[in-house]
């Protein structure tokens, strides 16, 4: 970390585990698990902004 870069830590539920599992063995194998978690965070980011604060996914428990 270069001083500028965040630690996180968040709860998954065993459903978005296997996801995850299942993606690092698939496409992310020769990468880092962070780097995986940094990528898709980012891809949902632009998704969500693509799609419109409106149109994007549901929130859940709003």
């Amino acid at each position: 970390m270069n001083g500028q870069e965040k630690r996180l830590t968040f709860v998954v539920t065993s459903e978005i585990e296997a996801q995850m599992k299942d993606m690092k063995r698939e496409i992310y194998f020769d990468r880092t698990q962070s780097d995986m978690i940094r990528e898709l965070v980012a891809a949902g980011i632009r998704s969500y902004r693509t799609k419109g604060e409106r149109g994007g996914a549901e929130r859940k428990n709003a």
